[in-house]
This record gives C-alpha cells, structure tokens and sequence, in this order.
C-alpha cells in the first residue's frame, strides 16, 4: 500500500511541474479552464431525542456535499506540441517539412534559395527555363550569386580586377576607347555612351550614322539641314525619302503630290483634283472631254472644238 501511495504522488508532481512551466502568453502556449466534480464535509448540526432543558439537544455532525471545482492550466494549443528539453511549445508541420524549419502550425519555411514545394512541404531548388548562370532562380526570375554581377536575364559574371566582360561572355582586359577604365567598368567621356563594352557616340534626332559627338552622317536619300537629318523629297511635307505626305485630292507619286481626277483623263492630264487639261492638238467639247481638231480649226486658246469645227 505505501509503494502505490509513493507512485501516485510522483506522478502528480510530475503533472503538475510539466503544466507550470508553461508560461501564459508565451508563444503557441493557451490557457485553459477546466472543471471538475468532488465531494466535501460540511459540518452540520442536528438535533437529537435528548433535552438539554427547555430544548432539544443538538450535535455536530458532517454532511458530504457535491460541488464544482475550477481551474486554469496552460497548455499547448492546437498545432503545437510541448518539448520537455526546455518547457516550450514548437509548431508542428502536419505533413512534415523536409530541408526546412516549421516556423508556425503548418508553416514550412525554407533556406534561400529553396523553395517550398507546392504539393508536399519539401525544400527544394527551385529551375528557371533557361536554366541560370550564377545566380539562382526566384519566382522564375534569376538572382545573381553573391559578388556576381548582372550580364543578363540568365546569366551572371564575376572578372578579376582590371578585367570586364565582353558579349561571349568571357572576361577580357579592359580597354576602354572613347573612355577610362574604373573598378572593371568602361567610364566613357563626355559626349559618349556605353553600349556593350564600347564608347559610342551620342547625337540627338540623326536620322543616320553618329560618327562622332552630334555629329552626324546623314544615310541616302536625307540631308543634314541644322544638325538633322531630314529626308528628300520633291513636296512640302517629306516623311521619308521621296515619300509624301500629300493634301486631300492629291497623291504620293515618286516624291511629290499629284492631283486625283477620279474619272481620269483622256486625251490629257489631271492639272488639278478633279481637273483635267487637254493635250496639245486637243480642246474640250461640250461635255468636257479633250476632242481632236479638224486641220481647219483655227481658234484661240478659249475656244473650244465642235464637231471638228472651232469657235471662239
């Protein structure tokens, strides 16, 4: 009897140590109310067959009685569990997570550049399509390496000092025309631009080859007027080489505007929109259509030829 008696008190200290070191309010620890149904004596009295002078006498006696008893406790809430090592609550992964740290119920996070997998909370490297060159793949984007430097979408570089990296990708001395080479990059001077790994000259509104700062070699069929490269053309308003931009009524044709007559012109020319002017040998009957004259005619300029005979 008394080694059952030392077993049970054991076990309950242990109970209640486990429950006290969790503190309320610290992190995935909740606190709970629990009840629970006990007996107690009530002293109580009641009287007997016995006089004690004018009364009956009474004695004290004890009544057990049901009552409610409450409690609080901390505990660990839902998706946490208690490890004893040091008396805490950890999250808990319910599916795992595999190469990375479960940093709240259900919530797998992973090193960078892992990533967690979408179907299983297993860190994993994530692959960019193409694949990248030092650097690593976030969200279908490359990230450079630490200490490498951007080249492209995919690709990242690092050159030794003195050394920068040209377009096949392979780090080359620096040499920099047009500009000075600083900390591994082309520094050009004023009035040039880096393109690549070359100094390029910068003009503004050429229309042609920039062969040197604003100074520009005008292509074929432009001409440099101020500076500019403006195309050639035969009209008033030349959008490009020998193309116009013409009014209404008239058409582009090899460089200038020519009027429409949109019946056309027989026996002469369209001299203006809907206008049509007789060939020589030719004058406008009554209709307004350019008629042959007879050898006879013999008007002036005015008149006009009717059945073969001029009048004036």
């Amino acid at each position: 009897m008394m080694w059952k008696l030392v077993i049970v008190v054991c076990i309950l200290y242990l109970e209640f140590v486990s429950v006290e070191c969790l503190k309320a309010g610290a992190r995935g620890v909740c606190v709970v109310k629990s009840s629970t149904r006990k007996t107690r004596a009530k002293p109580v009295q009641v009287a007997i067959n016995k006089w004690c002078g004018k009364k009956k006498c009474t004695v004290r006696r004890t009544k057990l009685e049901t009552f409610i008893a409450w409690r609080t406790q901390t505990v660990c809430c839902a998706g946490w569990q208690y490890r004893s090592e040091d008396d805490t609550c950890i999250p808990q992964c319910s599916t795992g997570c595999n190469g990375g740290i479960c940093t709240a119920p259900d919530t797998c996070v992973c090193e960078s550049p892992a990533v967690v997998h979408p179907n299983n909370n297993t860190c994993i490297i994530p692959e960019c399509n193409p694949p990248c060159i030092n650097s690593h793949c976030v969200n279908n984007s490359c990230i450079c390496n630490p200490n490498y430097e951007q080249f492209n979408t995919t690709h990242c570089y690092q050159c030794n000092p003195g050394y920068i990296i040209d377009a096949n990708f392979t780090c080359i001395k620096c040499q920099c025309m047009h500009g000075t080479c600083i900390n591994n990059t082309c520094v050009c001077n004023e009035g040039y631009a880096l393109k690549g790994n070359i100094c390029e000259a910068v003009c503004s509104n050429c229309n042609g080859e920039c062969i040197g700062p604003d100074i520009c070699q005008c292509l074929n069929g432009y001409a440099n007027i101020g500076g500019r490269c403006v195309p050639i053309c035969g009209c008033e308003k030349c959008i490009a080489p020998n193309v116009c931009d013409c009014p209404g009524g008239y058409r582009d044709s090899n460089g200038t505007c020519a009027p429409i007559c949109d019946r056309g012109c027989v026996n002469g020319y369209c001299s203006a929109p809907n206008l049509c002017s007789c060939n020589e040998g030719f004058l406008k009957d009554g209709q307004g259509v350019c008629r042959e004259c007879s050898e006879t005619c013999s008007c002036g300029a005015d008149g006009e030829c009717l059945d073969a005979t001029c009048k004036g």
